[in-house]
């Protein structure tokens, strides 16, 4: 059996065939394929449909087009439309069969491709499709403008946990972990799923449930929306404050349901978690043991007691001086090495948050070795304030409040800068802190830096026994 998909492919099979017939017959058929040839019939246009799925149409609705062609074996190329109000997402492709025939042993083959796209309007009024185009070689061919409306979701019967969802969806929740300890952070997330998660680009708020758990805080991080299949994910980093068992209650969410042309609310399933108190310091399990002396003349008592004072004066001596030396390189090298260590851990696989808040600590940390600032929140002016009295640079304790500012947008606020934008300006500012500090190690001596980190850090010490 032979499969022509095309009119050429039939010439090359009909050649190849006529090569094993006798010389006449090869003459007449060869004369009768160059007059067919000759004549330069135009091809044929493709047959282009577009369709959509059944309305009623909504602002947010996930609307299906259906585009087939009709063609032989090779697959045309569709090419998408632009839709002025409306998002356009490619689902997928599918083929179908339309007919096959057959001339003794050449079979023609007729099949319809199919290409999907989600159609997504933005807002109410006649939403235009223009005509979809499809080209294979030097075939081509156009479907029908389509002219539909859009209309919004009604607002009688809007319920308070409505998100703009439209269409069918489910709801999902879940923790991190089951168990932690009081101020460990927990991850919770809320999981949407269905066309309906289309249209929720806010989370819901649960910080104002009147079912919480007091003794919890919660902040809420950027939402996480998978196109195909349709989800968003809605995390939360949930810290308690108080030991006990606490239970997340269920979280509900409404979405406007086209077919049934009703608001339909689902609630996510409650969470429990265990808190465990953090164990707490008992002074009554130290042992306090006295050291007995030995009894001797008071001669060798004295000789022992001079001796036994120098070498206490010159082991003291020894001790501090060890003691100076190595704080003084711990607090020159710690700071460099924090500043690396902090960018090589990160990366752009963290969310914006987690790495504003990784930076934010890094930061403090820093201010913590070079000039003994407690460990703790640190704040824009606090992080200016600090590195100002570090480096004496006003142009980098301006940079420092200002990327600071940045993580606390994307930690609290609703859109705020990306771990990219955030990490390219944290390691701007780490490189420029090195480069000042060798300088400053340089130029005023060993002495010198030995005394800057040394005064801060012992009153650090003294602060905190």
């Amino acid at each position: 059996m032979i499969v022509a998909k095309n009119p050429k492919e039939l010439v090359l099979v009909l050649w190849s065939r006529l090569c094993q017939t006798p010389l006449v017959v090869r003459l007449f058929v060869l004369t009768a394929m160059l007059c067919g040839t000759a004549r330069g019939e135009p091809s044929k246009p493709l047959r282009v449909r577009a369709q959509l799925s059944p309305s009623p149409y909504y602002v947010k609705q996930s609307i299906i087009l259906q585009v087939s062609v009709i063609a032989e074996g090779e697959r045309p190329t569709v090419i998408p439309p632009k839709i002025g109000d409306a998002d356009l997402i490619p689902i997928g492709t599918d083929l179908k069969q339309v007919s096959a025939s057959g001339i003794g042993s050449l079979v023609f083959e007729s099949n319809r491709f199919i290409v999907r796209y989600r159609v997504v309007p933005r807002r109410a009024g006649v939403l235009k499709i223009p005509p979809i185009s499809a080209r294979l070689g030097d075939r081509s061919g156009a479907s029908e403008p389509l002219s539909i409306p859009i209309e919004n979701v009604p607002q009688l019967g809007r319920p308070e946990s409505f998100l703009g969802g439209v269409g069918s969806f489910e709801v999902t929740a879940e923790a991190s972990a089951s168990s932690v300890r009081v101020g460990e952070v927990l991850d919770f997330r809320i999981r949407v799923t269905g066309t309906a998660a289309i249209g929720m680009p806010q989370a819901p708020e649960i910080r104002r449930h009147p079912q919480l758990s007091p003794g919890l805080r919660i902040e809420p991080e950027p939402v996480e929306a998978v196109a195909e299949p349709p989800s968003r994910v809605f995390r939360y980093r949930l810290r308690p404050t108080r030991s006990g068992q606490f239970v997340i209650p269920p979280v509900a969410i409404a979405a406007f349901d086209p077919t049934l042309r009703r608001y339909i609310t689902k609630a996510s399933p409650s969470v429990a978690v265990r808190v465990v108190d953090v164990g707490r310091f008992d002074p009554s399990r130290l042992d306090y043991r006295s050291v007995p002396l030995p009894v001797s003349p008071w001669q060798r008592a004295l000789v022992v007691g001079v001796i036994g004072g120098l070498l206490l004066v010159a082991s003291v001596g020894t001790w501090l001086g060890l003691r100076r030396l190595n704080r003084l390189r711990r607090s020159r090298l710690a700071a460099q090495h924090l500043m690396s260590r902090l960018l090589r851990d990160l990366d752009t696989s963290l969310t914006a948050a987690e790495t504003a808040r990784r930076l934010t600590e890094g930061l403090g940390e820093y201010l913590f070795l070079t000039h003994s600032r407690p460990r703790g929140v640190l704040t824009p002016e606090e992080a200016r304030h600090g590195i100002a009295l570090a480096t004496r640079n006003d142009e980098l304790s301006a940079q420092a409040e200002r990327l600071i500012a940045r993580c606390d947008q994307a930690q609290y606020a609703i859109e705020g800068p990306s771990s990219e934008a955030l990490l390219e300006e944290a390691k701007s500012l780490f490189d420029a802190l090195g480069r000042v500090r060798g300088e400053a190690e340089r130029r005023r001596g060993t002495d010198e830096v030995g005394r800057v980190f040394e005064k801060p850090r012992e009153a650090a010490e003294t602060a905190n026994p």
